[in-house]
């Protein structure tokens, strides 16, 4: 179930505001080395260091193929690793339910770049009304695509190319998953020594943003909407169809034993 070949390569497609940073502070840094791992760096950068047997994960502000398009920035419209990487791929990432996923993401970027183009002087409606470098329409669609915005192969791609798509609601569950996947030895228990990193106490709730504002994000996101709930049935099934062991192992891991 875990990794065979040494020459294999974690990619962690982080997408912003579904739990990556509590992720990759809290587990990430156990199970890898600091001289093993590149993250947080465009995927321009992260290339030639992904060719290094040495390097064993990458994570940064990318999808699938480091695809990046609008993101972050991000000057490329198409992916820069394909088929013919030198190297097996084994992908992960979390997915969140896009509307909350939106909100808190425009609350954080308020907080963190105050003075940025996409927030000032611009409220939760304005920032969703056209793309920008921090947001765009299925976002994490084409994120996990590389940049197609199909729902098939986003299903395709959940099925066939990443090892573990986990949930941000269900992110206990989802690291345990990924640590059985890619045989991480390192991670024993789900201790946080930054819960929740980067929480923002000063967000609206869901139920303080108009239901207006809340359907014209869900009618812009319909393929995140639908993507979200395939990833989350997806994601229990593959829970369900653990053997007996590893159900035991996953609840003592939970700490539900």
């Amino acid at each position: 179930m875990n990794m065979q070949n040494p020459n294999e390569l974690v990619v962690f497609a982080h997408i912003m505001k579904t739990g990556g940073s509590t992720l990759r502070v809290n587990f990430l840094v156990q199970q890898y080395e600091s001289n093993q791992s590149v993250g947080l760096k465009f995927p321009e950068e992260v290339i030639e260091e992904a060719m290094k047997e040495s390097t064993k994960y990458i994570s940064g502000h990318f999808g699938f193929g480091l695809y990046t398009g609008l993101y972050m920035g991000g000057e490329n419209h198409k992916m820069l690793i394909n088929s013919d990487f030198p190297r097996p791929l084994h992908y992960i990432t979390l997915l969140r339910e896009p509307v909350d996923r939106i909100i808190s993401l425009y609350y954080d970027i308020l907080r963190t770049f105050p003075g940025h183009p996409t927030v000032i002087n611009k409220d939760l409606k304005e920032f969703v009304e056209t793309k920008n470098v921090f947001y765009e329409p299925n976002q994490q669609t084409l994120l996990i695509t590389g940049g197609i915005p199909d729902f098939n192969l986003a299903t395709k791609r959940i099925s066939n190319d990443f090892k573990v798509v986990g949930i941000t609601e269900l992110f206990n569950e989802s690291v345990f998953l990924m640590k059985k996947e890619l045989g991480w030895d390192k991670i024993t228990s789900l201790h946080l020594h930054n819960p929740k990193h980067n929480d923002n106490p000063k967000r609206q709730k869901r139920d303080q943003i108009s239901r207006e504002l809340i359907e014209f994000i869900e009618r812009s996101n319909s393929l995140d909407i639908q993507l979200y709930q395939f990833a989350k049935e997806y994601l229990i099934q593959r829970i369900n169809s653990l053997d007996l062991n590893t159900k035991e192992e996953m609840d003592s891991f939970l700490g539900n034993s």
